[in-house]
């Protein structure tokens, strides 16, 4: 039988957002919403499709993905600006893909989602964080600013 499979890879961009609370000085949960949208191609692979060529399917498709996410996360420091940490919690996430203004599949799940990163204190408030997350079996890398109240 014909129809549409998940790809296994994307080259998508995307923004996020989070808001976090600490606990302590060790651990603290946040919060977050993330949008994408792949363009030039869905990251859906076309294998019986009657009247249509595969390759200008894919080509013409785009998706779409937004998720929300909980996490607690434990950090240590290194040094007096530096620490690592982790992200272990749940996202929910909603997939839609579409051929012009016709939807071709929507997927919702939620998964576990976890992360690795490092954190910078630039200053009192202002900080720089490079993290690696995943879910749903992709990876996810990150470049982000953080304001500390």
């Amino acid at each position: 039988p014909g129809g549409w499979t998940k790809a296994d890879d994307s080259n998508a961009d995307a923004f996020s957002v989070e808001i976090g609370y600490s606990l302590n000085t060790y651990l603290s949960v946040v919060g977050g919403y993330m949008a994408s949208r792949d363009l030039g191609g869905s990251g859906f692979s076309c294998t019986t499709l009657p009247g249509l060529a595969c390759p200008q399917v894919i080509a013409d498709s785009e998706a779409d993905v937004a998720a929300w996410d909980l996490a607690l996360v434990p950090e240590v420091p290194i040094g007096d600006r530096m620490s690592a940490y982790a992200k272990l919690g749940a996202v929910r996430w909603v997939r839609e893909a579409s051929l012009g203004s016709a939807s071709i599949d929507t997927q919702r799940k939620t998964d576990l989602r976890m992360a690795l990163g490092i954190a910078v204190k630039l200053t009192g408030h202002l900080g720089i964080r490079v993290e690696g997350a995943t879910f749903d079996d992709n990876r996810f890398y990150s470049l982000g600013l953080t304001w500390r109240f």
